[in-house]
């Protein structure tokens, strides 16, 4: 179960810890003026199925009392934000991470993953206000795009074309029931196809260039 994480001196964030195997590092970033809870809860068991994850929220409040936030443009503390909620989630903060983002938690994913290739190696990005570009993207080892089938659909399947032609693995899934801000009608297992897609792609396999 997802559980609320003190981080010294942020905002709580929470993490869901598998006891079991510690297999994939998500870290979730929830779009603009959203609260990341209830989008993780709702596909928290394809990701316990397969590892840990974390929940970050936002840096700029959307109203005085600040319970829902959004994004600012600091890539770096945003970053740094994400490695001390993993620490303060009792997890190793060195481990590849897979990023999820929705909407405005997608653009702030794909230039997290263009700045720190590294880092940053895959991602699964939900109805993002801009087209996934090669460009930023060519180096992760594996992408999932999605969206709404109440959404508009056609930034991410276009972004998963570019991907793909620029040898990137993607794949888009569609979110049955979806209108934009939602997880739809079978998150568990949209995220599960979007996971063990991501799981396909070795560690060793080429990375296109950026």
């Amino acid at each position: 179960m997802m559980e609320e994480v003190a981080v010294a001196g942020d905002l709580p964030a929470y993490a869901l810890r598998n006891g079991r195997a510690h297999g994939r590092l998500y870290v979730f970033l929830a779009g603009m003026c959203a609260h990341p809870l209830g989008y993780t809860q709702s596909f928290q068991w394809a990701a316990a199925a397969r590892g840990d994850l974390v929940a970050v929220q936002g840096d700029v409040p959307c109203s005085a009392d600040g319970a829902l936030r959004r994004w600012s443009s600091d890539l770096i503390g945003t970053s740094r934000r994400i490695d001390a909620a993993i620490r303060a989630a009792g997890l190793d903060a060195t481990r590849e991470i897979v990023l999820i983002g929705y909407s405005q938690g997608a653009e702030r994913s794909e230039h997290l993953a263009a700045r720190w290739p590294d880092r940053y190696t895959r991602a699964v990005l939900i109805a993002g206000p801009i087209v996934p570009s090669p460009e930023r993207l060519g180096r992760l080892r594996g992408a999932v795009l999605m969206a709404g089938d109440r959404d508009l659909q056609q930034p991410m399947l276009e972004g998963r074309r570019r991907l793909a032609a620029a040898r990137v693995p993607a794949l888009f899934v569609s979110l049955p029931g979806a209108r934009h801000g939602d997880m739809g009608q079978t998150p568990e297992a949209n995220m599960a196809t979007a996971f063990d897609f991501l799981d396909q792609v070795p560690p060793s396999s080429p990375v296109a260039p950026p």
